[in-house]
């Protein structure tokens, strides 16, 4: 059973913000005599048990936009927006918001959130919260069902044509990985001469929380670095790319032949790397009606439309979601 709170509007009365208590009721009239008083440590009530206090307010610039509450309490997910990134995500327990601050309990309408090795609360506020309109938001991609785990995975190895940075980190699902691999090797036979893709991160053995990626959890989200010019080409890391480095030819060869796969449902990519290989799929005779269902450019960094998406940090790799 889920419950969705969008809202929690709290009214306190009290001036002095004490609660009010009720007085005791006089005891009834009796022609009885009263029995003689107990001794007080037999009788007398123990101090009251203390209430349960919440954790103190997140002094972080976070806006809690609904819960989504379910009986498998690992499954329940927050909306929260981030005012200094500008982004609004679901997160489930576990997930990392940034760096300091990770998600501990999603409640009706709250979420416990530990902030530098102590708990702090974020509740959905009375006033209505609102969207600005350069907020990184895809309605679409909410109901994405991920999975968290990964009985059935296998691990990606570098390849004629790819070098795999983290083994450790490079298990998928088998229809990722094989998908995965197939790409590779259709864009390496396209381009005999071109150097190493890089591939970063896929998830970990079994799947599970991987921070501080926010998915990867499920063998089914591929990092894969942008081709690069000259000797910044052959750099095993990843580079901020721009028109100075990039080498869209191969770059948009490489996109190319996984849009082509038909096995992927999203790519995340930077809006400016996104611009130069429109321009450069434009130029090498992709139709209007396909670049329309591909790309976002140029129809603004947070149209819900194209395959390929603009997303915050990735103007030094791009970000490929399999469809299962």
């Amino acid at each position: 059973m889920r419950a969705l709170a969008l809202a929690v509007i709290l009214a306190a009365s009290a001036c002095d913000g004490a609660a009010p208590t009720a007085e005791a009721a006089p005891p009834p009239a009796s022609s009885e005599t009263p029995a003689a008083a107990e001794s007080p440590s037999e009788s007398a009530p123990g101090p009251p048990a203390p209430a349960t206090q919440e954790p103190p307010a997140t002094s972080l610039p976070l806006v809690l936009l609904a819960t989504l509450v379910a009986d498998d309490a690992s499954a329940s997910k927050a909306m929260i927006r981030d005012e200094t990134a500008k982004t609004v995500m679901s997160y489930r327990p576990g997930d990392p918001i940034r760096n300091d601050a990770i998600v501990a309990r999603v409640l009706a309408g709250k979420v416990v959130i530990v902030h530098d090795e102590r708990e702090e609360l974020l509740a959905v506020g009375v006033a209505p919260a609102e969207i600005a309109p350069d907020d990184v938001f895809y309605p679409d991609l909410i109901d994405d069902d991920l999975s968290d785990t990964m009985a059935d995975g296998v691990q990606l190895q570098s390849g004629q044509g790819w070098l795999v940075k983290t083994p450790a980190f490079a298990w998928g699902t088998p229809r990722t990985v094989h998908r995965l691999r197939e790409a590779l090797r259709a864009y390496a036979r396209r381009d005999p001469e071109s150097p190493d893709i890089h591939v970063g991160d896929i998830s970990k053995a079994g799947g599970g929380p991987f921070p501080p990626h926010l998915s990867h959890r499920g063998g089914r989200d591929v990092d894969i670095g942008y081709v690069l010019q000259g000797r910044l080409a052959h750099e095993p890391r990843f580079i901020h790319t721009d028109a100075s480095n990039l080498d869209p030819a191969r770059t948009w060869a490489l996109v190319q032949v996984l849009l082509e796969s038909r096995a992927v449902a999203w790519i995340f990519m930077d809006y400016e790397v996104q611009r130069l290989l429109f321009a450069h799929a434009k130029g090498q005779g992709i139709s209007a009606d396909q670049l329309d269902a591909w790309f976002q450019y140029p129809s603004g960094n947070r149209a819900t439309r194209g395959i390929i998406r603009d997303w915050r940090g990735h103007d030094d790799h791009f970000h490929v979601r399999f469809a299962e």
